[in-house]
């Protein structure tokens, strides 16, 4: 069981990307200058093999350059950090093994393949990255400890190819850990400063930072918004104590979570506010709404036995980021009327609530 869990909480952390504009643009930058960069190098490496008449070399890095090219234009022009990463990754992995099944340049490319973790784990990230690097792995143990070793003896020696995959599974696991450990601190950092602390849902911040990662398009199609907020907070708070409050609170988080399951941004806004949002789903918010109001009656915490939430909801086609500020101003009015009816309805009077 351990083991499944490390492994889950591995791909978890492996498959985890900051969506920010901010991180997005920074991508973008980063990979742009490190692939002209590379370019560079290997563009310089192409002169030189051709000075020494290398051809096959010449090919390879020239092949190498100009797709560094395209990968810089691709991120810096046209914003596709994800299709550089796939181009660049396709072409690294075709020519480093040829390197190391060719034994091109009297074996000696082959040490390039050293560089591949921690390479490919800093531009193409930590997940493809990762998933490279261990296919050079079981690639140099195939080649040089399998049957097709004999046919390795005319480029390499007995000694380099014993050495060189442990050498290699060397820069594998360091880089490995590295990049492993930053990536799981990144994200611990994000996700504490973006989820509340009680509720364990997205907090404003969150709700911000995966709303604009949500409006990357222009435009969104069928979108659902709703808002929550909890009915006479304050009352049980001065009644029962804070402690009760917060057992209020979390509580209605879960009851919402679990009747609007199918959700895109779950996030709490406010000390008793809540903002639901669903993207290309469909549901009956009267349904659920009835559902909800259903559960909040069944309700019995252990400091506090009232609950009561008040919602309101809107929906929209095409919604740019203006028209989503508009649904949710519905969505916040329809909210206040359920409040009005909810006070009206136990003649209680606002103020006192």
């Amino acid at each position: 069981m351990k083991g499944k869990i490390l492994g889950k909480e591995f791909w978890e952390i492996a498959s985890y990307k900051d969506t920010t504009e901010r991180a997005v643009k920074q991508e973008l930058l980063q990979k742009t200058i490190t692939c002209i960069i590379l370019a560079f190098v290997a563009g310089t490496l192409t002169l030189l093999n051709i000075h020494k008449h290398f051809t096959f070399m010449t090919i390879t890095t020239s092949i190498l350059t100009i797709g560094l090219l395209i990968a810089a234009l691709l991120c810096g022009y046209w914003k596709r950090a994800d299709l550089a990463t796939i181009l660049v990754a396709i072409l690294g992995n075709f020519i480093f093994t040829y390197y190391a099944v060719s034994g091109a340049n009297d074996g000696f490319a082959i040490l390039w393949i050293t560089m591949v973790p921690l390479i490919s784990m800093l531009w193409t990230g930590f997940r493809i990255g990762f998933l490279t690097s261990l296919y050079f792995q079981v690639l140099l143990i195939v080649i040089f400890h399998t049957g097709l070793r004999e046919r390795m003896d005319a480029f390499y020696t007995e000694i380099f190819m014993t050495r060189f995959p442990i050498l290699y599974l060397g820069t594998f696991t360091v880089s490995t850990w590295i990049f492993y450990q930053k990536l799981k601190m990144q994200m611990l950092s994000d996700t504490v400063g973006r989820i509340d602390p009680s509720t364990l849902i997205d907090n404003r911040l969150g709700y911000d930072l995966k709303l604009s990662t949500l409006f990357q398009e222009k435009s969104i199609s069928n979108v659902h918004v709703a808002v929550f907020d909890v009915n006479r907070l304050k009352y049980v708070n001065d009644k029962y104590g804070h402690k009760a409050g917060d057992e209020v609170i979390i509580s209605a988080s879960k009851i919402i979570k679990k009747v609007f399951y199918d959700y895109d941004i779950f996030a709490r806004v406010g000390g008793d506010e809540f903002i639901l949002v669903s993207v290309g789903k469909s549901f009956d918010f009267e349904e659920r709404k009835g559902q909800l109001k259903e559960a909040t009656k069944k309700w019995k915490g252990e400091r506090s036995s009232e609950l009561s939430i008040s919602c309101g909801y809107a929906c929209g086609q095409n919604v740019t980021e203006e028209e989503y500020e508009k649904l949710l101003h519905a969505a916040d009015e329809e909210m206040y009327r359920d409040k009005k009816l909810f006070y009206e309805a136990n003649g209680i009077e606002r103020r006192k609530g």
